[in-house]
């Protein structure tokens, strides 16, 4: 959830302070705050994406599988390229194609348009149910600037070194903070506390070594770290840290300061759901020396981002289709071929009470040239009856958003530091990943008006009892049970702002992905599973983030970009 990679804006004054840095701050996070009155507590929703129909369609195929009877009388069309999913890859494929002048395909979305780039709107207030930021894109990530350009928002050449960025797209200012021991510090990397003299120097050592290699290049003369991944160079030296954990690597190079090491957790959790023994050493530098990219009027290491998250560039990605009308809310569950054609059989959804899909509803069947399987490849397993069931990363981790509808931001109580919200607050410490000031972006916040704060937290692989009270409280019955709901995702704001944060909260909307994200384990750089599907070219083909072995925006629209190319 924070920008793990915004240490470089932080690097200089790090360096300059050497192994001095410090300033007798703990690194431990505040203790608990007791327990909360019941009067205070707020009422919470939960959202599942796709749960309800998923677990209709899984009890159907245990029961007695599909029949074909089950389509006998269903509405038959006939399209050239069919998409499967509605997620970034999808959108990025049809947005692709109808760059490219093809008219003839449809997005079929599943139960949640724009997948991990949803949003929300409550009360007027919009914030993200996904992911929320976007960094800087490299000279390498020339699909992610020519949609920035489309929209306005890169100004002049999207092969420019640095680009001219619209300023209103850019994270404002303050950016990020740290609370460590009771005050809140600026930036992202803790500082040394009493007794962790070496801290310091420590941090500076691995933020220089990631610095050097970020520019490091094989004799192929591509770069090793990059984004896409699938671009990388296939001989440059660090390639051999794919064979490592990064928990091995980071002791083996001598990185066991406590504040670094729980800042790296920090990382990985973050972006992989995965602690670092759970992690390939190689995705670990990665996530830093990947994220090159610059800009003409920001700082390395800014992003982009807006009150309701990446939904924007969902949005715009799915323009076109949403005005040609060739998006439709359908669920396929079986894919197979057909001749010299595929034939697809799905489902538009059936509503509940409260208006959420639900279930199967009116059957269709397509029949397409060309079929683009852009969603999570565990989901593509059970829809392409050929595909092998172990499919696509070998662990994926679960995570929540919750989104804290505020009747005003809560006091800030820690004084002196940067006691000013941000728009990404975080607890050093905490097993979840802090929260987002989604309003921060908007212009014309007035301090004290109704806000969003959205808490995020990944449920990594070691997290057992975290994942076991998730699961009770996902599979329990009746109305949610609020005071377990908070226990849960909402720590970091009691920590921050105390018990009585919940007065002035009207709502909090809690979206559970279940399937989460991907992890990339030690080895994933050459899984013959992942190498297999992204060199298939045929009538189908595959276009997903878990093909990059991690889940990001740039890699999801680099496969549907990708795969676009393919079938046009």
């Amino acid at each position: 959830m924070m920008t793990g990679h915004a240490w470089r804006a932080e690097r200089r004054a790090l360096l300059r302070a050497g192994a001095a840095a410090g300033g007798g701050l703990a690194a431990a996070a505040l203790a608990g705050c007791g327990r909360r009155p019941f009067w205070a507590l707020p009422p919470v929703a939960i959202e599942l994406p796709g749960r309800g129909i998923g677990h209709a369609l899984r009890e159907r195929w245990r029961r007695d599988g599909p029949t074909y009877s089950d389509w006998r009388a269903a509405q038959v069309r006939s399209v050239d390229v069919a998409i499967v999913g509605g997620g970034v890859a999808g959108l990025g494929c049809a947005w692709r194609l109808n760059r490219a002048g093809h008219r003839d395909h449809l997005v079929l979305t599943g139960p949640e348009p724009f997948g991990h780039a949803a949003a929300r709107t409550f009360a007027g207030l919009d914030c993200p149910t996904g992911s929320h930021y976007l960094p800087l894109p490299s000279l390498e990530s020339t699909h992610v600037r020519e949609l920035l350009a489309e929209m306005g928002i890169l100004r002049g050449p999207p092969g420019a070194v640095a680009p001219d960025y619209d300023e209103r797209a850019l994270v404002h200012a303050p950016s990020h903070r740290l609370l460590v021991a009771g005050r809140w510090e600026a930036g992202s990397i803790p500082p040394a506390g009493p007794g962790e003299d070496g801290a310091g120097e420590q941090t500076a050592r691995f933020l220089a070594l990631v610095e050097r290699l970020s520019g490091e290049r094989g004799t192929d003369g591509r770069r090793t770290f990059v984004v896409p991944v699938s671009e990388r160079s296939r001989d440059a030296p660090s390639l051999a840290l794919d064979q490592l954990d990064a928990a091995r690597w980071l002791r083996e190079q001598g990185f066991t300061a406590a504040p670094l090491r729980a800042w790296l957790e920090y990382c990985t959790r973050d972006e992989f759901g995965a602690t670092p023994d759970e992690v390939s050493a190689w995705a670990l530098v990665h996530y830093f020396a990947a994220r090159v990219g610059r800009a003409r009027n920001a700082e390395p290491g800014a992003v982009f981002t807006w009150p309701d998250g990446l939904a924007p560039l969902a949005r715009h990605l799915a323009a076109d289709a949403a005005a040609a009308d060739t998006i439709l809310p359908v669920t396929i569950e079986r894919i197979e071929q057909a001749g010299p054609r595929m034939r697809l059989f799905g489902w538009y959804p059936a509503r509940g009470a409260d208006g959420e899909p639900s279930g199967a509803g009116e059957p269709i069947v397509l029949t397409a040239r060309r079929v683009v399987l852009a969603a999570p490849l565990a989901i593509a397993a059970r829809l392409v009856p050929e595909l092998a069931r172990d499919a696509g990363p070998a662990r994926r981790a679960p995570w929540t958003v919750a989104n804290v509808v505020c009747r005003r931001p809560p006091v800030e109580r820690v004084t002196g530091g940067e006691d000013e919200l941000a728009w990404d607050n975080v607890v050093h410490g905490s097993a979840s990943l802090g929260f987002v000031h989604a309003g921060h972006q908007r212009i014309g916040f007035e301090t004290g008006a109704p806000t969003v704060l959205s808490a995020y937290r990944a449920f990594a692989p070691a997290d057992r009892d975290a994942l076991a009270e998730l699961s009770r409280l996902i599979d329990a019955t009746g109305p949610p049970d609020a005071r377990a709901w908070l226990d849960l995702i909402g720590t970091d704001l009691e920590q921050a702002y105390g018990p009585r944060v919940w007065r002035h909260v009207a709502r909090v909307h809690v979206t559970v992905r279940g399937h989460g994200m991907a992890a990339p384990a030690p080895g994933f750089l050459t899984d013959a599973r992942l190498l297999a599907l992204r060199a298939t070219d045929g009538a189908l083909r595959f276009a997903h983030s878990d093909l990059s072995g991690y889940s990001v925006f740039e890699e999801a629209l680099w496969w549907g970009v990708r795969a676009a190319d393919g079938v046009a």
